[in-house]
């Protein structure tokens, strides 16, 4: 294939995924849940390669929602005062020379669950309209500092049930 085979192409997937995205969004009715997983399948299956973040349950913002159905059980969970406060100790991290890393590890440290690292990550996107996988990805290096994070959440239980 020649070099404008391949643009060509390349544009016209582009302009299905904009134009199954404004559909998914238009026709939630103002809900972002389908858009919002619509986009991050579409992210994982053109991007590949993008950090560990997107494998892991935990940073899945319905994770906690899912969880609920499934067992049908009362969890420990977040109130949202605590996990919309835990978001926003997250993104006040993101300096303009420096980000504080030392916060960000402390919020995850903190957290008892993948339900919560879940809950922080749904009240990010709804308090910041950024998903909370992008912005770790943007913010941090990938490699070093994401791969802590990874590892904080991996060692916490998926649920707790009281």
């Amino acid at each position: 294939m020649n070099k404008k085979g391949g643009l060509i192409i390349g544009g016209f997937v582009s302009l299905g995924a904009l134009g199954a995205w404004i559909y998914f969004t238009h026709q939630s009715g103002g809900n972002d849940h389908d858009a919002a997983q619509f986009m991050d399948a579409l992210g994982r299956k053109l991007n590949p390669s993008k950090g560990d973040l997107a494998k892991s349950d935990a940073f899945d913002m319905y994770y906690w929602k899912n969880v609920q159905k499934q067992l049908k059980k009362p969890l420990y969970m977040l109130t949202q005062n605590v996990a919309q406060f835990d978001a926003k100790q997250i993104h006040d991290a993101w300096g303009f020379f420096k980000n504080n890393t030392d916060q960000v590890y402390g919020v995850f440290r903190a957290l008892k669950d993948q339900v919560a690292v879940s809950q922080v990550a749904y009240w990010y996107y709804i308090k910041f309209n950024v998903n909370l996988i992008d912005d770790l990805e943007k913010q941090m290096d990938v490699k070093k500092e994401v791969s802590q994070i990874i590892a904080i959440v991996d060692k916490l239980p998926p649920y707790r049930i009281p």
